[in-house]
C-alpha cells in the first residue's frame, strides 16, 4: 500500500497548478502510475476549470451590480 500523501488546498488557480505539477513529477519519477497521473490531473484539469468559472461569475456579479442590473 502506498504511503499517503498530504495534499494541501486546491483552492486557487496557483494550489491546484502546484498540485498539477506535483503529480506529473511524482509519474515522471515512476512514484505514481501515469494511469492514476492521468485520472488525477484530469481531476486537477476540471478543478481549474471551475475555479476559473467561479471567478468569472464573481466578475460579472460585481460589475452587474455597478451597473444597477
Amino acid at each position: 500500500m502506498a504511503t499517503p500523501i498530504k495534499i494541501g488546498p486546491l483552492i486557487t488557480i496557483e494550489e491546484i497548478s502546484r498540485e498539477y505539477r506535483r503529480v506529473y513529477r511524482q509519474a515522471r519519477r515512476g512514484r505514481l502510475d501515469m494511469s492514476d497521473a492521468s485520472k488525477l490531473c484530469f481531476m486537477l484539469k476540471q478543478l481549474s476549470g471551475m475555479r476559473k468559472d467561479h471567478e468569472l461569475e464573481n466578475r460579472i456579479e460585481a460589475i452587474e451590480k455597478d451597473l444597477g442590473i
